[in-house]
């Protein structure tokens, strides 16, 4: 089953966009902090070159890389958006040189709850329809288990929560946008959402504008 539309990614300017952004965002910036003090001692050990790194952050980069070898694979907010998550990381596996470190991210299950919740009423009450806006998540002991079996070795999983404050929703979206990329969700809504949705979420908030982010960073090797 295809979950998202990944011709669309390839052809959006607005996924680009949302990409060159992303190393912008505080969230993108925390995540990039706590993993520099992880990896800086793991490179030195292993020898690895700094250099040699891929940094996977869309589907053109992961269709145009499928032969090359690199001594660190990184991805930060990409992976979730793959379909087909074991093949694909199995190809991400034979991206790296022998004993090579892959590290990044995926959501964890509690990420942005309220927010769903939130959407999920507001649509089924303004669109008499659910369409999905929220991403997939997975738990850190199955992100652990699906590393180990696509044949990833010594693999660390440390899960981080991160909530931030806004002035309004637009820019919570802004943030979500940043960070997350377009939507790309295969069954998203297609049209753009009616002005009094955004009014009205706006209201559902009550001058509370808080997103919590749950993240599961993770270190493995080749």
């Amino acid at each position: 089953m295809e979950i998202f539309d990944e011709n669309f990614c390839l052809k959006n300017r607005f996924y680009d966009k949302a990409i060159e952004q992303r190393k912008t965002n505080p969230l993108y910036a925390k995540v990039t902090e706590l993993q520099e003090e992880f990896i800086e001692k793991i490179v030195i050990e292993r020898n690895l070159q700094k250099q040699n790194i891929l940094e996977l952050e869309s589907y053109a980069q992961l269709l145009a890389r499928q032969k090359s070898k690199f001594d660190i694979v990184k991805s930060n907010f990409f992976l979730h958006k793959l379909n087909d998550i074991e093949a694909r990381l199995g190809s991400v596996k034979n991206n790296l040189t022998a004993n090579g470190l892959f590290y990044g991210t995926f959501f964890g299950e509690e990420n942005l709850v309220d927010f769903s919740k939130q959407t999920l009423a507001l649509q089924d009450i303004l669109l008499g329809q659910i369409y999905p806006m929220s991403l997939p998540v997975i738990n850190t002991k199955t992100l652990g288990m699906l590393l180990h079996k696509i044949g990833f070795s010594d693999v660390s999983v440390l899960n981080i929560k991160q909530t931030y404050t806004f002035e309004n929703v637009k820019q919570m979206l802004n943030f979500m946008r940043q960070i997350g990329g377009t939507n790309c969700l295969a069954e998203r809504q297609k049209s753009i959402l009616p002005k009094q949705f955004l009014q009205q979420l706006q209201k559902q908030y009550s001058n509370n504008f808080e997103l919590t982010f749950d993240v599961n960073l993770f270190f493995c090797f080749g």
